[in-house]
């Protein structure tokens, strides 16, 4: 299943989390954008809720490249095991398939903010999923 763009998101997670100057914050981030609880990264790891929870609270020195790798194959398992909807939106923006006339610039948000957030700052109209408005977007 698209393995070039897998190992393109791969290398875009990866060296973000390496070059952040909060990794664990980064490795959040991440895990929030693949929907991905602690819980389940945890189990899938190996290893206990509590590693993950330290990791991104920055309660554990900054992670290493085996455990950056480790970290992001999980992240990439889980979301093709749940049909690779992650996978399949961020290989839209690497392939360039958007078109360019509509997009004025793309790059993360330093904090997330919510939909409701973006809604109002765009005086955007809500026609569908307005349950999702709570929900915490990075970019």
């Amino acid at each position: 299943m698209l393995e070039k763009e897998k190992e393109a998101l791969a290398k875009r997670i990866a060296g973000e989390i390496t070059l952040s100057s909060d990794p664990g914050k980064t490795m959040r981030k991440w895990r929030e954008i693949f929907g991905i609880s602690q819980t389940e990264l945890a189990e899938h790891l190996g290893v206990s809720s509590s590693v993950i929870s330290d990791y991104e609270g920055g309660r554990r020195k900054s992670p290493g490249a085996s455990t950056i790798r480790k970290f992001v194959e999980a992240l990439l398992e889980i979301d093709e095991k749940r049909g690779g909807n992650v996978i399949k939106a961020f290989s839209k923006t690497i392939e360039g398939e958007l078109p360019t006339d509509a997009i004025l610039d793309i790059r993360e948000f330093s904090l997330p903010v919510t939909i409701a957030d973006v809604v109002k700052a765009v005086k955007g109209e809500v026609v569908a999923n307005p349950h999702l408005l709570d929900r915490r977007i990075y970019g």
